[in-house]
């Protein structure tokens, strides 16, 4: 079989189309001070929405066609395809047939291979997401590859051509994927997820993200073995097709909850979460956003949602909301979403948006403080150091990471100044940035669950990593309560791959209750390595508090929870 016989067949056998909804979109709106400040406020992190429009003021982003986007993993392993994913989005409204299609996959400017395609496809639907399996022998070494992705297409009968996406002011560059010898690493028992992520449920006036089935696909093929699916709780209650109208029934949260049942079973091994991104409001009466994951109820939340005109006190604060998800008793896990995050002044103005202080990161019943949230930035390392202090302090808080990606696979083209400029950054994109599990159970919805609230989990954008202390034939592992002043052994191990770089340091971190900082005992590393595994006792034992790793792999960094010490 032709690779262009091969890449037509998947077109026919792997499209799927989200049927089109009755209820039409509002395409403009009339022009006010506030739904200007409110647009500059919503500009997000996603496939970007060009279709709303707010009356007497010109839009150069918007185009009488639908948007068309291609998008795949920034990552894949040697010897797997990778998936090219094609989005689709008003077509409803603005009727495409698709022509050609032509994939160019270069190693090196000597080495490139093209695939084509005939394919005579006329497009009417609200949404339509297809999926190309790139056959894995593109991508025969390990190294960076550039794959361009260029349409032919018609819109009321006239052809268009475009490259990568049909948005304009943004660059056409080819996306760039690594392809790995070596699958991420990883400890035996563990799994990798991205806790923090968005679908095509989130879908308003400037964004819309990818459907749950190719979020899945480029998850696994980045090698992640679960995902929570935290769409925002505004979004969630809408009508469907319709995001500015709610429907007390939640059609899309129901909905919501049946797909990620459907692409647990998609792959072996797989979990689909399903969870809310709720707005609730902090100890000031500002809405910040908290993470529920493994919630079957659903948790309202439409302060900052912009979706009524002055409308943006908190639905629920965040004591209510806490209350609610331990009342309904289902094991979900709440924690606190890129608390450290500074809402830029537009969005505290209009949207009422604040961030998590300190009375609320200590509030009782949070869970974990998501502090890696697609980025090694500076509120990334103003949260480690909160968390440092408040374990000093004794408490119980555990670190989630996320990616908080909104599609961006292997970009984001985000609207920069509404109506005029689009940006295209290689950020925040789903795994690079991502939680560990630890479970001895075959995972499952159940074991991820289990595993989150015992808070057996790391975060990376690297290197794997874990502790453990055994003492008096007894081992404890991350999340168990180990005993102090007892004669103890902490195991430590971690492991890297060349994709990483080799380990460059691991840093055992003690933690005494009341004390002011940590005492760090740096692990000795055995030249190069990838792998290393020790032990380091303590005849007088542990003090009361805790023990924590931190390992780097160059840049590249792995955090574990603390074994708690008592």
């Amino acid at each position: 079989m032709t690779d262009t016989q091969l890449i037509f067949d998947l077109f026919a056998l792997m499209r799927h189309p989200t049927v089109a909804e009755t209820v039409a979109q509002p395409e403009a709106a009339y022009f006010s001070p506030w739904l200007l400040s409110l647009w500059l406020a919503l500009t997000a992190v996603a496939y970007a929405e060009i279709h709303y429009r707010v009356k007497g003021i010109p839009s150069y982003l918007y185009k009488a066609e639908p948007e068309i986007v291609f998008d795949l993993p920034y990552r894949g392993q040697a010897g797997q395809p990778i998936p090219l994913f094609l989005f689709i989005k008003d077509a409803d409204r603005f009727p495409a047939t698709l022509e050609r299609l032509k994939i160019s996959i270069a190693a090196s400017p000597a080495a490139v291979t093209h695939l084509e395609s005939e394919l005579e496809q006329r497009i009417e639907a609200k949404f339509f997401s297809w999926t190309f399996q790139v056959p894995a022998r593109h991508f025969s070494q390990p190294g960076h590859y550039r794959v361009l992705a260029e349409l032919s297409y018609r819109v009321n009968n006239r052809p268009r051509r475009l490259r990568q996406d049909n948005y304009r002011s943004i660059p056409r560059k080819a996306f760039s994927i690594n392809i790995s010898a070596d699958p991420l690493p990883a400890l035996p028992g563990w799994h990798w997820g991205d806790l923090h992520l968005h679908s095509n449920f989130t879908d308003d006036q400037v964004e819309f993200g990818a459907p749950l089935r190719e979020t899945a696909l480029c998850a696994r093929a980045v090698g992640l073995s679960f995902i929570a699916v935290t769409d925002h709780s505004y979004d969630l209650d809408d009508a469907p097709g319709n995001y500015l109208a709610n429907d007390p029934n939640l059609p899309k949260w129901h909905q919501l909850l049946e797909e990620c049942e459907r692409c647990t079973g998609l792959f072996p091994g797989f979990v689909a979460l399903a969870g809310e991104e709720v707005s609730a409001g902090n100890e000031r009466g500002q809405n910040v956003h908290c993470l529920v994951l493994g919630n079957r109820a659903f948790y309202p939340g439409s302060g900052d949602g912009g979706e009524k005109l002055f409308e943006n006190r908190p639905t629920l604060f965040l004591e209510e909301l806490f209350r609610r998800v331990q009342n309904a008793a289902e094991g979900a896990i709440i924690a606190a979403a890129h608390p450290f995050d500074q809402p830029p002044l537009s969005q505290q103005w209009v949207l009422n948006r604040g961030y998590w202080r300190r009375e609320d990161l200590y509030r009782e019943g949070l869970d974990y403080w998501q502090i890696l949230n697609g980025l090694r930035d500076d509120s990334f390392e103003q949260g480690l150091r909160t968390w440092i202090e408040a374990l000093l302090a004794g408490r119980r808080i555990g670190i989630l990471a996320g990616t908080d990606a909104h599609g961006n696979f292997n970009c984001f083209r985000q609207v920069s100044i509404p109506f005029f400029k689009m940006v295209r950054r290689r950020r925040q994109l789903l795994g690079e940035t991502r939680t560990g599990i630890y479970s001895e159970k075959p995972l499952s919805r159940a074991a991820l669950l289990e595993a989150l609230k015992q808070k057996r989990t790391i975060i990376s954008d690297g290197p794997a990593a874990e502790l453990s202390v055994y003492q008096e034939g007894r081992l404890y592992r991350i999340g168990d309560t180990a005993r102090a002043n007892l004669p103890a052994t902490v195991k430590i191990a971690a492991q890297s791959s060349r994709e990483f770089g080799g380990l460059t340091s691991m840093l055992l971190c003690l933690g005494e209750r009341g004390q002011k900082e940590e005492r760090e005992m740096l692990i000795p590393l055995p030249g190069e390595a990838y792998r290393h595994q020790t032990g380091v006792e303590f005849p007088g034992g542990l003090p009361v508090g805790y023990a924590r790793l931190a390992v780097h792999a160059g840049e590249r960094l792995c955090l574990t929870n603390p074994v708690w010490v008592e």
